[in-house]
């Protein structure tokens, strides 16, 4: 009728009345619809047959109503009912619990792996599993065991080997480290029980310590002083040189191989000599 306001040539206060019509109509249709679902059935395992959990609202009222708009809030008052009147409905789970509900690593009979898939459809499929409000608390816990090493984390379903271990690589298994939301994939990915994840390769490591290499000659070059002058060490990023400080205007005495220390090669010039290591890493020569 307000859409034929003008058609049925009605006053503005036939319009105002029929405005307000509509709104009272309007909100005993919202607080009728409050009165719905204030008792629930949810299906439950009962001595290995399927039996019925009735939930009511009781004496308590629901404090979840309507929105902003006077729109009644019906899903909300039902999960209000389930977690917090009676608390049957859950916003998180342990990663113990996964890997004891699936099997993974434990029980008499423990999986190397599970998909992921698989125990997202598990929580919302069997009757003995806790009620969980949505998947996104199956991606926290996972997150959560992952960090702690509960279990490994990789996208794809791997090949088991004959040694009880996937026939993938270390590096790609994600396990003792924190991800983000976005990385747990709820479709692809893959849970594998740390005894079935492949050994880590080993990695040898060479270390160099302060002091190795070639020391400085003593010999033929003569001591601090004398004509040969002395030899100072200098370290570079590379190489390690060693430096003689001849006396001024002296000339360094001609050196032999004999004079050199062992492993180093000599070389000969008009007014110094040098010993220089054939090693790539260390160099010991005169300056």
């Amino acid at each position: 009728m307000r859409s034929k306001a003008k058609q049925l040539n009605l006053t503005d206060a036939q319009k105002d009345q029929l405005k307000e019509r509509d709104a009272t109509e309007k909100a005993a249709a919202e607080s009728a619809l409050l009165k719905f679902y204030m008792e629930v059935w949810l299906p439950r395992a009962e001595g290995g047959s399927i039996g019925i959990e009735k939930i009511a609202v009781g004496g308590r009222p629901l404090q979840t109503t309507v929105d902003e708009k006077k729109r009644a809030l019906i899903h909300l008052r039902v999960m209000e009912l389930f977690t917090t009147v009676q608390p049957l409905v859950f916003g998180s789970v342990t990663q113990s619990r996964i890997a004891d509900l699936f099997q993974l690593g434990t029980g008499d009979t423990p999986k190397t792996g599970v998909r992921v898939c698989d125990v997202v459809a598990g929580f919302f499929t069997f009757l003995g599993f806790p009620r969980l409000s949505s998947d996104g608390v199956v991606r926290q816990a996972i997150l959560k065991g992952i960090e702690t090493s509960q279990f490994g984390y990789i996208t794809g379903t791997p090949k088991l080997g004959e040694d009880g271990r996937y026939q993938i690589d270390h590096s790609r298994v994600a396990i003792g480290r924190r991800l983000g939301d976005d990385e747990v994939d709820l479709e692809t990915g893959f849970l594998i029980s740390p005894s079935a994840i492949p050994a880590k390769p080993e990695t040898k490591t060479t270390e160099t310590k302060e002091g190795d290499g070639p020391t400085p000659p003593t010999g033929g070059g003569g001591g601090a002083g004398s004509g040969g002058g002395g030899w100072a060490v200098v370290r570079l990023e590379a190489a390690r040189r060693v430096v003689p400080s001849p006396a001024a205007g002296a000339a360094m005495p001609e050196r032999t191989r004999s004079s050199c220390p062992s492993g180093l090669i000599a070389t000969r010039s008009s007014s110094h000599g040098a010993c220089s290591q054939t090693s790539p890493t260390w160099r010991v020569r005169s300056a």
